[in-house]
């Protein structure tokens, strides 16, 4: 499989919101790595969803990039003025990722994963798709993974699961907006700017 590249073999400053615990690891271990108790307590009961929606990101991952046996990605924005705002608990940090430790993701396309839908290679494409489930008696993707459906149709949901994968191959319009980046380690070497709202978002920077 191909990899989506923006600059290629670049290390890149990438932005992302976490809490404080993440920080008062590295300074513990100098490293960090999501775990499940941490997914956990950040999804409460939708938890058990996000874990095989992640394990799968990651497995489909590792055929581009040795992601080192995590199991659960990092997210990171490629510019600061695209980063998830920071809200009351939390920290901004600025990260310096080289090349070989991060891979970009269509974030539109990642958007179709999560909800079970087909990605497309282009409105043609999309179109024979929705033609196919039509004439399955199908209205939507989500049928075949949330309905016993799925079963009747193993090819037609084959289709749509192999076409998960072109989130890191399939480049958007807009790059800085629709593209996301993952990792499956952060090490304390790495950061370069630590914003701490702990206070809250309005409070600024500490």
């Amino acid at each position: 499989m191909n990899r989506m590249q923006i600059e290629e073999g670049k290390s890149r400053i990438l932005w992302t919101r976490q809490s404080p615990e993440l920080r008062r690891e590295l300074e513990r271990s100098g490293r960090y790595r999501v775990k499940q108790e941490y997914l956990e307590k950040k999804n409460g009961n939708m938890s058990g969803y996000y874990d095989r929606l992640y394990r799968w990101y990651t497995r489909a991952a590792s055929r581009i990039l040795d992601t080192g046996g995590a199991p659960y990605p990092i997210w990171f924005n490629l510019t600061e003025d695209r980063m998830l705002q920071p809200v009351k608990g939390s920290e901004i940090l600025a990260v310096e990722l080289p090349a070989e430790a991060y891979l970009l993701c269509n974030y539109e396309a990642w958007g179709y994963v999560v909800n079970y839908f087909y990605v497309a290679l282009s409105r043609e494409d999309e179109e024979r798709h929705r033609a196919e489930l039509r004439k399955n008696g199908l209205k939507s993707d989500d049928e075949l993974f949330l309905t016993e459906k799925g079963n009747f149709y193993p090819i037609l949901k084959r289709e749509v699961e192999k076409s998960w994968e072109r989130i890191f191959t399939l480049r958007p319009d807009d790059t800085e907006r629709g593209v996301a980046a993952t990792s499956w380690e952060l090490r304390s070497e790495w950061i370069r700017e630590v914003r701490s709202y702990e206070k809250g978002a309005l409070d600024g920077p500490e």
